[in-house]
């Protein structure tokens, strides 16, 4: 099992993993671009020496390799922490920007689970007409049934990294996801 943590460092140093269950049958690939910048396009893979053993030679058939500097550049980074300390402060940035928008969700009749992360799960009559209304206003979310086995039409997924800044822009955001998700007069979205 391979798991894809783009995040990397900003998700927080308890991030969820099925490599607690199953230590010996998943590779974690943890991103760092989105922490450090773009140019640093390198990932770390955690895992059983002999699954990353395995990885390692898969990779090393094709011409792709990752120069020792970008490595080193990336171990600096880590082991560094002054960047520990700005990289927190960004995960607490997206986190309040996070919270302000499940506030904003709450008043406009959303209920929201989950008080973490970077996506915003909301329950909604009929995905498909909410996401072309959103679609018409300029506003992207994404359907549940891509996030999702099986299919499901009854969600929307609300990603947070890229909220706007402005409580008020939050607040006018979460009224238009709360209109366009409303079906003939529902006021509350379980």
């Amino acid at each position: 099992m391979i798991e894809d943590d783009g995040f990397g460092p900003l998700a927080g140093p308890d991030s969820i993993t099925l490599g607690d269950l199953l230590p010996t049958r998943v590779l974690l690939a943890r991103a760092y671009c989105k922490a450090y910048g773009v140019d640093l396009r390198v990932s770390v893979l955690g895992g059983p020496a002999r699954l990353i053993d395995r990885a390692r030679r898969h990779r090393s058939y094709g011409a792709s390799v990752t120069s020792r500097i970008l490595q080193g550049a990336i171990v600096a980074l880590i082991e560094n922490r002054s960047v520990d300390s700005l990289v927190a402060r960004a995960r607490q940035h997206y986190a309040r920007r996070r919270k302000l928008m499940v506030e904003a969700l709450s008043r406009n009749g959303f209920v929201v689970d989950s008080d973490e992360g970077f996506s915003i799960w909301l329950r909604v009559p009929d995905a498909t007409a909410a996401l072309v209304r959103l679609n018409a206003q300029g506003i992207i979310l994404a359907p549940g049934n891509g996030c999702t086995f099986g299919g499901d039409n009854e969600h929307l997924c609300l990603a947070t990294a890229r909220l706007p800044e402005v409580p008020r822009q939050i607040e006018r955001l979460a009224r238009q996801i709360a209109e366009a998700a409303r079906d003939h007069g529902a006021d509350e979205f379980g």
